[in-house]
C-alpha cells in the first residue's frame, strides 16, 4: 500500500479546511510532483464537499494513473487518502478518524497543520495478511482458469480422437470393400 497523500479535513459551513496533510512524492516523476500535490489537494476538497456522514468513496483520477483517492467522513471530520489501489484504504481511513475523533478542532478556522498524521500506527501484520490472502486468491483463480483450459483442451482432444476413430473405421470399411472388389476381378 503506497500512500501518496494523506489529509485530515474539518467540514465548515463555507468549505472544508485542512487540519493536516502529509505528502510522499518519492514514487512520483520529478517533473510532475508539484502538479500532483495540487491535484491531490483540489480533489480532497471536492471529495470532502460531496461526502455524506459515515460514507466511504473511491474515485480514480484517470486511466493513465495507477492510484485513486479514497475518502471517509465521520461527523465533521473527513480523512482523505491518495494511494495505489488497494483494499486497505477503508481500514486506514477509519484508523485516522478514530485517532482524531475526540479532539476539539472548533477553534480552527483556516488551513493548518495542527495534528501530526505520523501518530497513526498502521497494523502491518493485518496488511501483510490481507496481501498474502489476496495473492493466494489470485493464484487460486489462475490455477482454476488453467484447470478449466486443460479440461477444454482434453474435451477437444477427445472429440478429435472420436473423429479420427470414426475416420479410421470408415477407411477400414472402404478398404475392405475395395479389397473384395479387387479379389472378385
Amino acid at each position: 500500500m503506497e500512500q501518496i497523500y494523506i489529509a485530515l479535513l474539518k467540514l465548515t459551513q463555507t468549505q472544508p479546511i485542512f487540519l493536516a496533510s502529509q505528502y510522499n512524492s518519492e514514487s512520483i516523476n520529478f517533473l510532475i510532483r508539484s502538479k500532483t500535490l495540487e491535484l491531490a489537494k483540489f480533489a480532497s476538497r471536492n471529495l470532502a464537499n460531496s461526502l455524506k456522514d459515515n460514507e466511504f468513496i473511491q474515485a480514480k483520477f484517470n486511466d493513465s494513473h495507477n492510484f485513486a483517492i479514497y475518502g471517509k467522513r465521520a461527523g465533521n471530520l473527513i480523512s482523505i487518502c491518495v494511494q495505489s489501489e488497494t483494499k486497505q484504504a477503508l481500514s486506514f481511513l477509519n484508523q485516522i478518524l478514530r485517532t482524531f475523533k475526540n479532539r476539539d478542532f472548533a477553534e480552527v478556522k483556516f488551513d493548518c497543520n495542527c495534528v501530526n498524521l505520523k501518530e497513526i500506527k498502521v497494523d502491518n501484520s493485518l496488511n501483510n495478511l490481507q496481501n498474502e490472502l489476496e495473492e493466494t486468491k489470485n493464484l487460486v483463480y489462475e490455477n482454476l482458469e488453467n484447470v478449466i483450459k486443460r479440461g477444454q483442451n482434453i474435451d477437444e482432444i477427445y472429440a478429435k480422437t472420436i473423429d479420427l476413430s470414426d475416420g479410421a473405421k470408415a477407411f477400414l470399411q472402404a478398404s475392405k470393400k475395395m479389397k473384395c472388389r479387387c479379389l472378385g476381378m
